[in-house]
């Protein structure tokens, strides 16, 4: 039988694994801030300055619009802009789409633009206040899919450019795959118990405390438990396929404006991600939006036609 604090040791690394899968690339830029009449290009407020983090922002009826200018070092790291925010946004780099961001997708990729100082533009939809259909779906604060807040204000957490480690951001995802698969397993069972047991063992040589090693740390544990990942459970295993897809209602609880535009920051979303990871599939189902998207943004046309070759 398995000790409790066997399994609770290992989901203890996790954490710690996690703060390390990136780290800070100097000091952010100045981030300036406009605001739109929801729909259009007229401002409604003048170019101010953001203030310091946790900055504050959103108001029914409205756009809000960050600008900001960053050179993204040359080099053999992989670069992250990281712009947490609790809302819906597209974010397009020298006047063309290339990423959405929300509270779900906050990190976008900036190895394409090594070396270069780019113009960025994160446009985010303020959302509106919603009444609610029943009783027990009160009012509260519509922005985007999957998040629940009463009311305004929105949030936009301190940005970053960040660095990837790669050992701990591939040793995170390594101990979460196996310590899930082992979760599920039957609470007395031998698998289980092997697997936590291993990566226990495994996990003694990472270090808890912040050291100048860690990758190295990394690397020699993701080696230690490499066999799992090379196993089979009998003499032949099943090959499982995951592949994207975006549900999105054309009239749902926006206007279809907003559908619309939701349809080019999903679209530009993926096909950043299909930049990254050449191996990732996307599919679509609302050819009306795709017309939209490419009609009013032709450089994504361009990325799916070009994604759609590989």
């Amino acid at each position: 039988m398995i000790y409790r604090k066997t399994e609770a040791r290992v989901m203890a690394y996790l954490p710690v694994i996690k703060s390390r899968m990136y780290r800070r690339e100097g000091t952010f830029p100045p981030v300036y801030v406009k605001k739109y009449r929801e729909y259009t290009e007229t401002e409604t407020v003048n170019v101010t300055k953001t203030d310091g983090y946790p900055y504050r922002f959103g108001c029914q009826g409205e756009d809000t619009l960050f600008s900001f200018t960053m050179t993204i070092p040359d080099g053999n790291e992989d670069f992250y802009l990281h712009f947490p925010l609790e809302t819906d946004a597209l974010l397009t780099i020298d006047g063309k789409a290339e990423s959405n961001i929300n509270p779900r997708h906050t990190m976008v990729c900036m190895n394409p633009w090594k070396g270069k100082t780019i113009e960025c533009e994160v446009r985010c939809w303020d959302g509106y206040i919603f009444p609610g259909t029943r009783p027990l779906f009160d009012t509260h604060l519509l922005t985007t899919v999957g998040t629940r807040q009463e009311d305004y204000p929105i949030i936009l957490s301190e940005p970053g450019l960040l660095i990837k480690n790669r050992e701990n951001f591939a040793l995170y995802y390594d101990v979460l795959t196996l310590s899930d698969l082992a979760s599920n397993l039957p609470e007395h069972s031998m698998e289980r118990e092997v697997i936590f047991s291993s990566l226990r063992k495994a996990l003694a040589f990472y270090p808890m405390c912040s050291e100048n090693d860690e990758e190295q740390s990394a690397s020699e544990v993701r080696k230690k438990i490499a066999p799992f990942f090379e196993a089979k459970n009998g003499f032949f295993a099943p090959s499982s396929y995951s592949t994207g897809m975006s549900h999105l209602d054309h009239a749902w609880l926006w206007p279809i404006r907003e559908t619309e535009r939701k349809a080019v920051r999903t679209i530009s979303g993926m096909t950043a991600l299909m930049r990254e990871y050449p191996e990732f599939i996307f599919l679509s189902t609302q050819p009306v939006q795709m017309e939209y998207a490419f009609r009013t943004r032709p450089e994504l046309y361009e990325k799916v036609k070009n994604a759609f070759e590989k």
